[in-house]
């Protein structure tokens, strides 16, 4: 089993999104072009377009949570592994310190963050945006959060699962990361009540 690690780019682009709440994640992009800025291995990106990026740590990145509702963290992304197929896993060694996180647009549901994969194209296209069906509560501690990619464990922004659009994705991924929010709204951001911190170690594809 050999595993790839996500590599730093010259330079990234991206597509600015809209969010908007519905049945599980439910977010609506706006598909207007945008390009991101030079270097940045990992980069937050919310409605507003970017919104900054965190600190690097080793492969991975580390931040802060906003202590009010705000703009990240809601998506962070970079660079892709090379072409995946389904059968391979891809997993987040994370670390996390704190409490009191709330889901900004659905405070009564359990703040989390999802795994995330981009394909290449314009991101108004229902298959080219996904995520993990399994999501990651928020709390305290560490370890390896994995899902294998098989299309009936990944959902689109409908909530809906798509075997074909799901395998051309990962063939020609564009970005991977993780988003914060809540069933709901997998990418509509989390806030902490209390002085807390999210460690992203590795992100990495098994074979």
């Amino acid at each position: 089993m050999s595993t790839y690690y996500i590599l730093i780019p010259l330079a990234l682009v991206i597509l600015v999104l809209m969010f908007k709440g519905g049945s599980k994640s439910k977010d609506k992009p706006l598909p207007t072009p945008k390009p991101l800025p030079r270097s940045p291995r990992w980069l937050f990106f919310g409605p507003n377009g970017i919104t900054g990026s965190p600190t690097s740590q080793g492969s991975g990145y580390t931040f802060d949570f906003l202590n009010h509702a705000g703009d990240r963290p809601r998506y962070v992304i970079g660079p892709p592994p090379p072409p995946m197929v389904v059968g391979q896993t891809l997993t987040m060694a994370y670390n996390i310190t704190g409490s009191g996180f709330v889901a900004q647009e659905h405070p009564e549901q359990v703040a989390s963050t999802s795994l995330y994969i981009q394909g290449q194209g314009d991101i108004s296209n229902i298959g080219v945006r996904w995520w993990s069906q399994k999501a990651l509560p928020l709390v305290a501690g560490g370890g390896n959060f994995s899902v294998l990619l098989d299309p009936l464990q990944w959902i689109n922004a409908e909530g809906q699962h798509d075997p074909v659009a799901f395998a051309k994705a990962i063939g020609n991924p564009a970005y991977v990361g993780n988003t914060f929010g809540s069933e709901n709204g997998r990418g509509h951001g989390v806030y902490a009540t209390q002085p807390s911190e999210f460690t992203l170690i590795s992100m990495g594809v098994q074979r």
